[in-house]
């Protein structure tokens, strides 16, 4: 496991509506909307929005973009943070460390508190999530997660991984769209006061 990157969600922007789970509350990567300054029209959130979502590269000569999960760049984390801000948008901001091995955060880490270790799929989405909570197959790992509804321990994450993968390339879950791969991250949330005093050091 390695740093590897910020993700500021808008605590006003559900992603979906997460049950409560025998008194466990999900509380984890999809809890909401990633970007929260995607639907803001002012050219200073378009912009940073766009930075936040999408990386310049040259593949082969030719100029593209690249889709990123989350936030590398401390100084892009601190800028984006402030402009929710200042237009009045709650924020939550969480901090992963993965083993997914292409993308790394590039600077001092914030004081955090652990959340627990989660299984996401790329392309991201809530597909883990929802087959812990209606699968069958999964009832054993599902009773094992903690009060955020995620894994307590990074073994128990990748016993569980490694399961959902051989269960994915048999069809028993996931849907019609098979995943690139399946990485687990450990999630810590950062408060608004180790932020901000994070901030002042970037």
């Amino acid at each position: 496991m390695k740093p590897h990157g910020m993700v500021i969600q808008g605590v006003d922007m559900p992603y979906v509506v997460f049950e409560n789970v025998e008194n466990r509350q999900y509380r984890g990567l999809f809890l909401y909307e990633h970007d929260p300054l995607f639907r803001e029209k002012d050219p200073v959130s378009k912009a940073l929005s766009k930075e936040y979502q999408w990386e310049p590269v040259n593949v082969d000569g030719e100029d593209r973009f690249l889709w990123k999960q989350c936030v590398f760049d401390p100084t892009l984390a601190v800028r984006y943070a402030a402009r929710c801000k200042e237009i009045g948008k709650p924020v939550r901001v969480l901090f992963l460390e993965s083993d997914y091995p292409d993308e790394d955060w590039q600077g001092e880490i914030p004081e955090k508190r652990l959340l627990g270790y989660e299984v996401f799929l790329l392309p991201w989405g809530v597909m883990v999530y929802h087959d812990l909570l209606f699968s069958p197959l999964l009832r054993e790992y599902r009773e094992k997660l903690n009060e955020n509804f995620l894994f307590a321990t990074l073994e128990e994450a990748q016993s569980f991984m490694s399961f959902y993968k051989e269960q994915l390339i048999a069809g028993a879950v996931g849907d019609d769209d098979v995943p690139e791969d399946v990485f687990v991250a450990a999630v810590y949330e950062v408060d608004e006061k180790s932020f901000d005093t994070w901030s002042k050091t970037v």
